[in-house]
């Protein structure tokens, strides 16, 4: 078949959550079928990225640098989506110049599929032909309806929260509507799909779970050594992650530095903004963008997952179950994750009771290598991008062989 993804952001190099499934998953498509991506580029080195996805997976990828306006002047193009029923935030991933290319390449070449990820880039379902026999596929990395009810809780300013508000009330709307569009829907997990279903009983669901290189994140060999130290992992230009590691720094923390005054915070994640940058003393390290994240989970004893809004399925998670790092997590920080309170991860939704669990494995040799063992079993069984890959290739195949619309 020949498949056209179109996605807000190249997958190369693979520093962000969304970028390493589409990643993982791309590589393991392309050997099967002829797959082309239509990108928006926004930061730097990403066109080096594209280019390395056109040599290595795609036969073709088309691009459209994106340079984001300020808030500010988003203003008149706010009010006319807000007239035309679309969440204000989808203005933000509107490109004329992707449109243009989007459309001269359907023009030209005919798709068996086109696949949207995300459901804020929903809208370039427009650019397919209507007499165009191509299936099509919206992927929700997560349910943003969701997603952006828990955010405007978390933003800073009135202006921001109000626009959380606000996206809040119209991204049900939205995402159920816009989804009426197309064959097929892809959600992370099964409570994302029920959602999605109890929103619009309608639609077709399949569910296609993030994942982890099982053969690349084996288990580090350094575990319980040298200076006790917890770690968190993100985007920090992503405010749940930005809340997340001001939230365990300032309210999580101070409970276990009681206790063990010598524990280590480290944050781990490009983008960081001044808020987090202004946290960083001799016991919390503020990295900033990093090449490989194994040596940081070398040093590591645990990680931390301290996230109170957000959606989807954490990667972070995954990846350090596969290495071998027992996991603290809020239960949102889990969500979507098949995992066992007390067996392969600990959950804990109140400073006390998140501090309580990150002490236990520090203190406990025996439970930690409990949690890792079972946290590497898990992610073996159920969360390797092998297996996942088959069953977005099941979709594939099972669109194929629809009758045309």
């Amino acid at each position: 078949m020949r498949i056209l993804i179109i996605s807000d952001r190249i997958p190369y190099p693979v520093i962000s959550g969304d970028r390493i499934r589409v990643f993982n998953l791309l590589k393991r498509i392309a050997p099967h079928h002829e797959v082309s991506m239509a990108v928006l580029l926004s930061a730097e080195g990403d066109e080096e990225g594209a280019q390395f996805v056109r040599e290595n997976y795609c036969e073709n990828v088309i691009t459209a640098r994106h340079n984001p306006m300020s808030k500010l002047r988003h203003v008149p193009g706010f009010i006319r989506y807000a007239a035309m029923g679309r969440p204000l935030e989808v203005k933000f991933y509107d490109s004329p110049d992707l449109h243009t290319q989007i459309r001269g390449l359907l023009s030209r070449e005919h798709f068996d599929i086109v696949q949207i990820e995300h459901a804020h880039m929903a809208f370039y379902v427009h650019d397919i032909p209507k007499d165009a026999q191509t299936k099509k596929i919206l992927v929700f990395h997560n349910v943003a309806s969701v997603q952006t009810d828990r955010m405007k809780d978390i933003e800073g300013g009135p202006v921001d929260r109000f626009r959380g508000w606000l996206n809040s009330q119209m991204m049900p709307r939205w995402e159920t509507r816009i989804a009426n569009r197309f064959d097929r829907s892809v959600s992370m997990s099964d409570e994302d799909r029920q959602l999605l279903l109890e929103a619009n009983p309608k639609l077709d669901v399949d569910v296609v779970p993030n994942g982890v290189d099982t053969s690349q994140y084996t288990p580090l060999s350094n575990t319980r050594k040298g200076t006790p130290s917890v770690m968190f992992i993100g985007n920090m230009s992503y405010s749940p992650n930005e809340d997340a590691a001001l939230y365990f720094a300032e309210e999580i923390l101070p409970l276990i530095w009681e206790h063990s005054p010598e524990v280590e915070f480290w944050i781990v994640g490009r983008d960081v903004s001044d808020r987090v940058k202004a946290i960083a003393n001799e016991r919390i390290h503020v990295t900033g963008r990093v090449d490989a994240i194994e040596p940081y989970y070398e040093r590591a004893w645990l990680s931390v997952v301290p996230l109170r809004a957000g959606g989807g399925t954490r990667l972070k998670i995954l990846e350090a179950m596969a290495l071998g790092r027992p996991v603290v997590s809020t239960t949102v920080g889990a969500e979507g994750l098949a995992v066992e309170d007390g067996a392969d991860i600990l959950l804990a939704d109140t400073p006390e009771t998140f501090s309580q669990q990150v002490l236990r494995l520090l203190s406990d040799e025996s439970l930690y290598k409990a949690v890792m063992k079972q946290g590497r079993k898990l992610v073996e069984e159920k969360y390797d991008w092998d297996p996942i890959a088959e069953k977005q290739l099941e979709v594939y195949e099972a669109l194929g062989t629809e009758a045309p619309a």
